[in-house]
């Protein structure tokens, strides 16, 4: 057996170690509460990751995307490529964005596997199965739409194809795919553009390219991402030596294929994020197939030095689990609703409240408080039934819109005035005159910041929630 297979199943292993001790995270635990309410759309996603959610989690992860890996793999050979399946795979499960693929439950995780198979059916020259994928990826992420664009491109000029049969083929794939898209589109014209006017409704950040540099150097490994935008940077440069009117004219066949299958995916990102943050995993389709043509180019020691730094990059990951055991809960980002639940009932003991208040769709989410209005939550409840008498959600006018405020409704919530607010001071303060709620220093599980409203003042009226969007950042 090859070194590469035996990294290939050690790199599974390290994915199903997080999956069972790393605890959820709350993106994944928001995402669960979607699929316990099922709906044809959500506020800022598709709902394939609600299926998703629903269909498994975690271990859907753990078993569709391996084989995900494995269909673009095998489609880059299908196309040309001599870079061995096991060591694409041994390359991308050591990237941090590989490794998290066989984990996280986001929408990235049905996205990649749409892509997979939209890919592998144009390997395979076969329109239904381009088109289905294409449809499942717009059924998962909007980031399908520039991955999309490259694929149908390559497609269109495909030297394999007559000219007449290549634009037949993209233009019934494309028909296919947005056939099979109407449902969720209809949904989204009814709702006010939904999630495509939530997304594009982003604040405005200039000069976002060094932060969104940083991220993808972490999530593509490091010498990985160096080694790729070089390639790209070359053949730019080319492109502008030579005043060629077509970019095709600068590549080799396999060449061609490896870049409009990864760079749409990419640099337009790049260039997006001169005036707007960028979040390192929008690039995620661009890199299967950057790190097929990055594979091919470089020689031995160069391929050898990159997966050392990659594996240096990646395999702290795997303190995740310890890490979170150590640090404090309100410390770092939101997670673990069990170890959340119980830091909630200790605090209510002493606390002696009647209700509490969680500003942020994370906590709610965590503490399976569900999207329906008027059902509490089953996860508290199951835990302390008799201590935690009431759990709602209020966002203050400072935090954006979540499916909770969709689902829910905008409007203010009569409370109880010795709430407990899970958050910081100026939540409360929209409402009443408040006061923190100091930490404990004997409290080191938990460290969570919390205030309340002082029951003997005067309420501050609270804001109509026309004056609390007014209010909101951009």
């Amino acid at each position: 057996m090859s070194k590469t297979v035996i990294a290939c199943f050690g790199a599974w292993c390290a994915q199903l170690y997080l999956v069972i001790a790393l605890p959820q995270v709350a993106d994944e635990a928001y995402y669960q509460r979607w699929g316990e309410l099922l709906s044809i759309g959500y506020l800022d996603h598709p709902p394939g990751i609600a299926l998703w959610s629903m269909g498994g989690g975690r271990w859907l992860n753990l078993c569709l995307l391996p084989f995900a890996w494995v269909l673009l793999g095998s489609a880059a050979r299908r196309l040309g490529s001599h870079v061995p399946l096991s060591l694409f795979l041994c390359t991308a499960w050591c990237t941090p964005l590989g490794l998290a693929s066989g984990v996280l439950v986001t929408p990235d995780a049905p996205l990649l596997l749409s892509w997979s198979i939209a890919v592998f059916g144009y390997a395979s020259r076969s329109v239904l199965i381009t088109a289905g994928g294409l449809a499942l990826g717009l059924w998962s992420k909007a980031m399908i739409i520039p991955a999309a664009i490259g694929l149908l491109w390559l497609w269109w000029t495909d030297p394999r194809r007559t000219v007449r049969r290549r634009r037949v083929e993209v233009s019934i794939t494309l028909l296919i795919a947005v056939l099979l898209y109407i449902p969720h589109l209809f949904w989204s014209v009814t709702h006010q553009g939904l999630p495509w006017s939530f997304q594009g409704g982003r604040p405005l950040r200039l000069f976002s390219t060094p932060e969104m540099l940083a991220g993808q150097l972490w999530v593509g490994g490091g010498l990985w991402t160096w080694y790729l935008l070089r390639c790209y940077w070359i053949k730019i440069q080319s492109l502008w030596s030579e005043r060629s009117a077509s970019i095709d004219r600068i590549f080799s066949e396999r060449e061609r294929q490896w870049f409009w299958l990864s760079a749409p995916s990419l640099l337009l990102w790049l260039l997006i994020s001169v005036g707007s943050r960028v979040e390192p995993n929008w690039t995620a389709l661009a890199w299967p197939f950057g790190l097929i043509w990055v594979l091919e180019i470089l020689s031995e020691p160069q391929r050898q030095r990159a997966l050392k730094v990659s594996l240096c990059i990646t395999a702290p990951c795997l303190c995740l689990p310890l890490a979170h055991q150590l640090i404090p809960l309100g410390w770092g980002p939101p997670r673990d609703g069990q170890r959340l639940a119980e830091c909630v009932t200790d605090s209510t003991e002493h606390l002696e409240t009647s209700a509490w208040v969680v500003g942020r769709y994370q906590e709610a989410a965590l503490l399976s408080l569900p999207l329906e209005m008027n059902v509490r939550s089953s996860f508290v409840e199951r835990i302390t039934p008799s201590v935690i008498p009431l759990l709602r959600y209020q966002r203050p006018s400072e935090r954006r819109r979540s499916q909770y405020d969709l689902s829910r409704g905008e409007s203010i919530l009569p409370l109880p005035c010795d709430a407990v607010w899970l958050g910081p001071l100026q939540w409360p303060e929209e409402r009443c005159r408040a006061e923190a709620i100091p930490i404990s220093e004997q409290d080191w599980r938990c460290r969570l910041k919390l205030s309340r409203c002082v029951c003997d003042s005067e309420s501050v009226p609270p804001k109509t929630p026309s004056e609390q969007r007014s209010m909101e950042r951009p």
